[in-house]
């Protein structure tokens, strides 16, 4: 059993998710139970935790900073063994000792609990089927995606309102080791889109290219960068035609999907010109965002991205996503 994140900081005293620390009674009920379940039949149970180590990111952040009562484990957990993984990300096995726990105790197959299924334990999930273990996901004693994001709803009505983004709040979340605090910073960002203001254009580009991956850009670019260009249309002039060409392809695959939530106001002309920037692409994000934005437009103008594709040589990717609906 492989129990993960159970810390004071995220479910306990010291939690920076009131939401989650108040709804979090039954998980770790659940938990205990499972647990006692393993230690009756002399099966190993393993817990990791996250802290860091590293002085000059816990001079700026010490959430998690090494020896803090912070990164101890909630003290409702039934802690019964000192089967013990630090880790500093959300993959348990990335530079830790659970590897060879694993194999001390010769354990082929696991058992996974605790926080949460769209992030550490998704991510130590994936880790450990490439190394061949067979895996299990008790359910009752996991948060899912869907519970995550209830309680990050009473998080958020929890905070004071203000018509302002608060920066500084967004930063400290995104700086944060787990996963699950980067989306909590995009979940804070959207109802708050209204208020960006042309400046802000920085700080998106500074979260698209700090811990990239498809799930954060991807909100970001139709959700964030779309909102803001349109309030502030000179920049896609200033900003994203130069994004468009840039050498890193996450900055290329927002200003290819920045649209996808325009319909009607589209600009065709200006999407097959970001098109023409990177239609050559091998990379595998790029021809998958060219295929999304024109299957999301050809909802709206079927006959343009059809036309489009007749007289346009794409990677076959790009032809196969946007051929869906036409």
């Amino acid at each position: 059993l492989i129990v993960v994140d159970i810390q004071e900081v995220i479910t306990g005293d010291y939690s920076i998710f009131p939401g989650l620390q108040k709804n979090s009674e039954s998980l770790i009920c659940e938990i205990n139970q499972v647990v006692d379940s393993f230690i009756a039949h002399n099966h190993p149970v393993i817990y990791v935790r996250s802290e860091i180590a590293n002085p000059f990111i816990n001079l700026i952040n010490n959430t998690y900073a090494k020896g803090s009562n912070k990164v101890k484990y909630d003290n409702r957990l039934n802690v019964v063994s000192n089967l013990e993984v630090v880790k500093t990300g959300e993959d348990s096995f990335r530079k830790t000792n659970l590897d060879d726990l694993l194999i001390q105790n010769k354990v082929n197959e696991l058992y996974i609990v605790g926080l949460d299924a769209a992030g550490c334990v998704n991510t130590t999930v994936q880790a450990a089927q490439n190394r061949q273990y067979k895996v299990n996901i008790i359910e009752e004693a996991v948060i899912s995606k869907a519970e995550r994001k209830n309680f990050d709803k009473a998080f958020h009505k929890s905070l004071k309102p203000e018509l302002a983004i608060d920066w500084d709040f967004v930063n400290y979340l995104w700086n944060l080791p787990e996963r699950e605090f980067q989306y909590l910073a995009i979940d804070y960002l959207i109802p708050k889109k209204k208020y960006l203001k042309v400046q802000d254009i920085r700080q998106l580009q500074k979260l698209i290219l700090t811990k990239s991956w498809w799930d954060t850009v991807d909100m970001i670019a139709s959700q964030l960068v779309g909102e803001i260009c349109k309030k502030y249309p000179s920049l896609i002039i200033s900003e994203l035609i130069d994004w468009s060409q840039s050498e890193n392809f996450w900055l290329r695959r927002t200003a290819i999907l920045f649209q996808l939530k325009y319909k009607e106001n589209l600009d065709k002309e200006l999407l097959e010109e970001i098109i023409g920037y990177n239609k050559d692409s091998k990379e595998f994000f790029i021809a998958k965002a060219i295929g999304w934005i024109l299957r999301e437009y050809s909802k709206t103008n079927p006959e343009w991205v059809k036309e489009f594709l007749d007289r346009s040589t794409l990677q076959k990717l790009s032809v196969r996503e946007a051929s869906k609906y036409i």
